[in-house]
């Protein structure tokens, strides 16, 4: 059977490329392939990753983070534990594993493949020398998988990447929504890891106006990061203390979703939207900012409405357009879900394994 080899560099949390590389060492192991993961850059408070992949041959390497002084020591870890596993496939997540795995000399002659989580973001931050760096180790690469078209997009058209080394596979969601009992409050939930990227403060500020239109309307964020602190002083601002609810993090999300009207999310990029997806899947209409993958995932009309990104008069009309409209906004959640199921972790794992054999097949044959 092939051997894969995950090689991946979680920055905190748990996120998209994390859940993907999970769900791969599952279809692994439900097909026999030999795996192992290597996390060359391993953090205190991984403790939930290491977890969920100690049965598929996990390893890390404590070095302390991806700064110069630990690079060389990380390389020669890596490098030694790559040839002695000699995988048919390595599988990289991730920027700093990206970098690391693109700057390692090819000792063997098994495929290195790229899962590209990130797309714009170096552009989007303004981080010109990441981008730079980005776009160079990711020509390393024999394949480059983008998470969705929105990604792929960006990668042959600002990257210049060769059409036939990227490979759109969109990733998906996982999980059992629970039946919808709405809160007797109209309620927006976002679910989304405080960071600037993530447009909290816009969507807060269009709360205000949706409060001031339907006075017992309530606003959930489910979530945790560096912005939190900024985020409860503008709520405090906007004397919305009382009717802005910041429970924290959230490992089970479904019983949030339940309970809500719409699910919102302001984003001012976002290369797919993991959170949109378990949103439409529990049966919410959404309501997002019309921005890469997102627009991909929301259809105006039919699964929820899009607004321009850093807008909130725009997307204070929109939500309130929702939740003034039950009969819309059931329409729309019965149109998400369905198209949730089409999106489905256990597709995203079937096209990666379809895409390893297929590669795995042309090497051979070549």
């Amino acid at each position: 059977m092939p051997r894969i080899v995950h090689m991946i560099s979680t920055p905190s949390g748990f996120g998209g490329g994390e859940a993907v590389m999970v769900a791969l060492l599952r279809g692994g192991a439900e097909r026999g392939w030999e795996q192992a993961v290597l996390n060359p850059f391993a953090r205190s408070g991984e403790e939930e990753l290491a977890k969920r992949c100690a049965e598929f041959g996990y390893e890390a390497f404590p070095a302390p983070g991806p700064r110069p002084v630990a690079l060389p020591p990380t390389m020669r870890w890596a490098q030694r534990r790559l040839d002695e596993l000699a995988p048919d496939v390595t599988q990289v997540y991730l920027v700093h594993a990206l970098v690391l795995a693109a700057a390692l000399p090819r000792s063997s002659g098994g495929l290195r493949i790229l899962s590209h989580q990130h797309g714009n973001h170096f552009e989007a931050s303004g981080r010109r020398f990441g981008e730079t760096l980005d776009r160079h180790a990711g020509k390393r690469f024999d394949h480059v998988v983008a998470c969705s078209e929105a990604v792929r997009d960006f990668l042959l058209e600002t990257y210049r990447y060769p059409p036939q080394r990227v490979t759109c596979i969109r990733n998906g969601w996982s999980g059992t929504p629970l039946q919808l009992r709405k809160d007797p409050r109209p309620t927006i939930v976002c679910t989304a890891n405080f960071r600037t990227q993530k447009g909290h403060p816009v969507l807060i500020e269009a709360f205000a106006t949706v409060a001031q239109r339907i006075p017992e309307a309530r606003l959930v964020l489910l979530g945790d990061g560096p912005e939190l602190p900024a985020v409860r002083g503008l709520v405090g601002e906007l004397g919305l203390t009382e009717r802005v609810e910041l429970p924290g993090p959230q490992a089970d999300v479904w019983p949030w979703l339940a309970k809500a009207h719409v699910f919102a999310l302001a984003s001012h990029y976002e290369p797919l939207g993991i959170a949109v997806l378990e949103a439409m899947g529990a049966g919410l209409p959404v309501v997002a900012t019309g921005v890469d993958g997102l627009a991909e995932l929301v259809w105006p009309g039919v699964t929820g409405e899009l607004v321009p990104p850093g807008d909130p008069a725009a997307m204070a009309r929109a939500l309130i357009a929702v939740l003034e409209d039950p009969g819309a906004a059931t329409r729309m959640g019965t149109a998400g879900r369905a198209a949730a199921e089409e999106n489905r972790m256990e597709i995203c794992v079937e096209r990666y394994f379809e895409l390893y054999e297929r590669l795995l097949g042309e090497r051979g044959a070549a």
